[in-house]
C-alpha cells in the first residue's frame, strides 16, 4: 500500500497529471453553464455545429481541446473564458484562505439551520376547535381543512 501512495504521490505533480485535471475542471464548469442555461449536449452541439459525441468527450475530460474550441464553447454558452497563471506558493495561499472561508460559512448554515429547527420544535401546536367552526358555518358551507 505504501508503494502506491509513493507512486501516486509521484504521478499526481507531473505536467500529465495536472493537465488532466486542467481538463476535468473545464468539463465541470462546462456543464455548470450549461445547468445555468438549461442547455443540453445536443443543445451546446447544435450551437457549436458539431456532434453530441464531441461535446460528450470534452464533457467527460475525453477530448484535449483547444483554445479556440474552448472559446466557442464558452460563447456558445455565453460565458468569458479567462486564464490565470500565478505562482503555486501564491494558489496554495488562496486555496486554504478560500477553504477556511467556505468551512466557515458550513458551520454558519448548520448552525441557523439547527436553530429554525429549534424554533419549530419548540413553537406551540394549535388547537383548532372543530365544533365552533361547524357551529359558525351554514349548514350549506363545506368546511375544507388542511394541514
Amino acid at each position: 500500500m505504501a508503494r502506491l501512495k509513493d507512486l501516486f504521490a509521484r504521478i499526481k505533480d507531473t505536467p500529465a497529471a495536472k493537465a488532466a485535471e486542467i481538463q476535468m475542471d473545464l468539463a465541470l464548469m462546462l456543464e455548470s453553464a450549461m445547468d445555468m442555461k438549461n442547455m443540453t449536449k445536443a443543445d451546446l452541439a447544435g450551437e457549436l455545429n458539431c456532434s453530441r459525441s464531441y461535446v460528450t468527450q470534452a464533457l467527460r475530460g475525453d477530448k484535449n481541446f483547444s483554445i479556440l474550441s474552448l472559446t466557442k464553447m464558452a460563447t456558445a454558452l455565453d460565458c468569458e473564458v479567462k486564464i490565470a497563471l500565478m505562482p503555486k506558493a501564491i494558489y496554495d495561499e488562496m486555496f486554504k484562505r478560500l477553504s477556511a472561508v467556505i468551512k466557515k460559512q458550513e458551520a454558519e448554515r448548520a448552525k441557523a439551520v439547527q436553530a429554525e429547527m429549534e424554533q419549530v420544535r419548540n413553537k406551540p401546536a394549535k388547537v383548532i376547535d372543530l365544533n365552533q367552526i361547524r357551529a359558525e358555518c351554514d349548514d350549506s358551507e363545506t368546511i375544507y381543512i388542511a394541514a
